[in-house]
């Protein structure tokens, strides 16, 4: 199904965490720990909360880490 506006900027969110730039890396981390994600979150359906916990988990780590628990955090996403 398609996805919603919403969490597609949601999604991009957490795709620029894993971006090369340091600085694109720290803007997408704070969009989440300063809760910019939560209006949307609620808007798309999404738990504002857990995804915030495992955004900042992936944040913790470094290159394939990283990379892994944010592709799985993506793809775990209800299709909505």
């Amino acid at each position: 199904m398609k996805r919603s506006l919403d969490e597609s900027i949601i999604i991009q969110a957490m795709r620029d965490l894993l971006n090369k730039n340091s600085n694109e890396r720290a803007d997408a981390l704070q969009f989440f720990l300063a809760h910019g994600h939560e209006e949307l979150c609620s808007a798309a359906g999404l738990d504002a909360k857990t995804i915030r916990a495992k955004v900042v988990e992936a944040a913790k780590h470094d290159g394939v880490r990283r990379e892994k628990l944010v592709k799985d955090l993506i793809r775990v996403l209800p299709k909505n």
